[in-house]
């Protein structure tokens, strides 16, 4: 059995989300595919993507980052 690491990448709908720098397009499709590019580039085995209310669809931001791959 080999561990596997999994990132995270913050489709928050509000900016400034763990305490990051609040930034224009913080949540954009661009910015959100660099982070799933940063994360295979660096070796992740994957990555998680938040739920809940007021948070894009997950299942739209998963197909549109794949999408974008």
């Amino acid at each position: 059995m080999s561990l596997q690491f999994l990132w995270y990448i913050p489709n928050q709908a509000q900016p400034g989300h763990r305490g990051d720098d609040v930034v224009a397009d913080h949540n954009s499709l661009e910015t959100l595919s660099g982070h799933a590019r940063a994360l295979e580039e660096h070796g992740w085995s994957g990555a998680l993507i938040g739920t809940g209310w007021g948070r894009p669809d997950t299942f739209t931001i998963a197909t549109a980052l794949e999408a974008r791959g």
